[in-house]
């Protein structure tokens, strides 16, 4: 699994993972809005896609796509 990271503004993506209730450790990709009046009104609002082994591993060379559909 990557590093994490940290996106910052309107349509920002980042990396973080997460120590599951179980102790497992998964990996989530989170994005803000995009909408630009949206994120002020809110910025803390974010969207999560959790990533699997396959998926870290594309987006070593495609940084910051999300995935959901190419799988």
């Amino acid at each position: 699994m990557g590093k994490e990271y940290i996106g910052i503004g309107a349509g920002a993506v980042g990396f973080r993972k997460w120590k599951m209730d179980n102790g497992k450790v998964k990996s989530f990709r989170y994005y803000t809005q995009t909408n630009v009046k949206e994120f002020l009104k809110n910025p803390t609002k974010y969207s999560y896609e959790e990533l699997r082994e396959a998926r870290d591993e594309i987006s070593k060379y495609i940084p910051g796509t999300p995935l959901n559909y190419w799988f």
